[in-house]
């Protein structure tokens, strides 16, 4: 497994050699005037009204284009799933309200359960919606009953002023080679605007990707970016489940309160305005960190809350 991590690990540099092949132009990209997220699934809820769980759901909508971006985790296997009830008490209804699905990474937690990543597919609730004529963006190759699912391997713009990036590699130590993409958004006058499933691939290899792909700054950083350094959300025969398996570290050396500060250097380094750390893979350390830097620039990823950047 060691040397399966270290070529692993040989794998990513060289595929981030590569990346990007291509410019993508400010106008090419275009741009949005308003770019309003609805927080389904995470960790921390408004009340007690929502469910939380240790996954990642997020409605967003850019001038009117509606994205669901990951499926939750449904971890009891509910009907309706946690993500479908969220959406009922924000008055959303799937798969009516949505134009376009995308996929950050195929792991358990944002594809809606274990069976659907054994069976490498994902889904809304334990029992499947009909998403006939709604495309499913993915980063590696999926099946889905009725949506039209698409292999994206390169940085496909979905929609004016919407990207959605080559899957990144990232190299896990149990659970190998794992490929996430992000959703960007190209927001009028502020930036880009970069959402993160897990952050398996490293923000700071996603915004250096971004920097060379398009010639837009990055304004805001939302999602998940995996340090769980002092608890993990997942804990499992007394194990933090999430320090070890889900890390792209050996389990002698997981994510510390030095990566932490590291990244917190490096958003700074970049000058982005606005960041959101989801509860579901990082710890209230790591968070409470982000909103010392942050302050009112600090982004409450929480369960319920619509928040609008214009």
């Amino acid at each position: 497994m060691y040397f399966r991590y270290k070529k692993g690990l040989k794998w990513v540099n060289e595929q981030l050699q590569k990346l990007p092949t291509t410019t993508i132009s400010p106008e090419e990209l275009g741009e949005v005037d308003k770019l309003k997220i609805i927080f389904l699934i995470d960790y921390y809820t408004v009340d007690n009204r929502f469910k939380g769980e240790a996954g990642v759901s997020y409605y967003i909508t850019a001038d009117g284009f509606r994205i669901l971006f990951d499926t939750g985790f449904n971890t009891k296997k509910e009907e309706p799933s946690p993500l479908l009830r969220n959406a009922q008490l924000m008055g959303l209804k799937f798969p009516d309200d949505t134009d376009i699905i995308v996929i950050s990474h195929m792991h358990l937690d944002h594809i809606g359960g274990i069976k659907n990543q054994l069976k490498r597919t994902f889904s809304l609730s334990k029992k499947d919606l009909d998403l006939t004529g709604i495309k499913a963006y993915v980063p590696v190759p999926m099946t889905h009953p009725t949506a039209e699912v698409i292999l994206n391997q390169a940085p496909t713009t979905l929609h004016r002023g919407v990207l959605v990036t080559d899957p990144l590699p990232s190299m896990l130590y149990f659970m190998g080679r794992t490929p996430e993409e992000a959703l960007v958004v190209n927001l009028k006058d502020k930036g880009l605007v970069a959402l993160v499933g897990c952050g398996h691939q490293k923000v700071q290899n996603l915004l250096n990707y971004l920097e060379k792909l398009i010639p837009i700054p990055v304004y805001a950083v939302i999602g998940g970016v995996h340090l769980p350094v002092t608890q993990s959300r997942e804990v499992r025969l007394g194990l933090p489940m999430q320090k070890f398996l889900g890390t792209g570290k050996p389990p002698w050396n997981p994510p510390s309160k030095e990566d932490v500060e590291e990244l917190v250097k490096f958003l700074k380094s970049k000058n982005v305005q606005k960041v959101g750390i989801s509860a579901h893979d990082s710890c209230d350390y790591t968070i409470n960190r982000f909103k010392e830097e942050w302050k009112d620039n600090y982004i409450d990823i929480k369960v319920g809350k619509e928040v609008t950047l214009e």
